[in-house]
């Protein structure tokens, strides 16, 4: 796994994460971007349900704690506040655009 340098870590100790569902060819993809440094990723999801919605943001929330980088916001659209009650509790706000 990748480590990004110390003076990055403690510039942008605290990021915002941006999540949207993208679709190609009618098939759902993951897509996030960390906002400071401009890291994206995707991931093919099998369908909308809370429950894998909420599996993907652990995934991608995991693998950013494990480079160093602490998620305390994310950034979405209405189709997500069906996660929220699971996002409180790690501490992470959650913010959906109007």
């Amino acid at each position: 796994m990748q480590q990004f340098p110390n003076d990055m870590l403690e510039e942008h100790r605290n990021f915002a994460l941006a999540v949207y569902i993208m679709y190609i060819y009618g098939i759902p993809f993951m897509m996030t971007t960390l906002r400071a440094i401009h890291f994206s990723t995707a991931e093919m999801i099998k369908n909308e349900e809370t429950a894998r919605v909420m599996k993907s943001i652990k995934q991608i929330i995991n693998t950013d704690h494990g480079r160093g980088f602490k998620i305390c916001h994310i950034l979405a659209d209405r189709q997500f506040e069906s996660v929220r009650k699971y996002i409180k509790p790690m501490g992470i706000i959650l913010n959906t655009t109007g």
